[in-house]
């Protein structure tokens, strides 16, 4: 399990340091996976304004991992309401 020095979070380096810890090769997989939409709410990528995120689905802070199956490519809209809430 990743751990980050708390000091991390409060300057807004923590989700900077997780992201960073995903291979490109697994973020790529992640992406083609989903086809380009959000793994959530199903809107494609090309008509968003803001890039979309992989984000773990059950939270680094809940004890998930950077597997490819814990990870989903989601809009900025569904990632902000999921939070570090598991599976929703």
């Amino acid at each position: 399990m990743l751990s980050i020095d708390s000091t991390d979070r409060s300057r807004g380096g923590y989700h900077q340091e997780i992201i960073g810890q995903i291979p490109e090769n697994i973020q790529n997989q992640v992406r083609q996976r989903a086809n380009c939409l959000c793994e959530y709410c199903h809107a494609s990528a090309q008509w968003q304004y803001v890039e979309f995120t992989i984000e773990h689905i059950i939270s680094l802070t809940k004890n998930g991992t950077n597997d490819i199956d814990n990870l989903a490519l989601a809009c900025f809209h569904c990632n902000r309401k999921k939070s570090d809430k598991i599976g929703q």
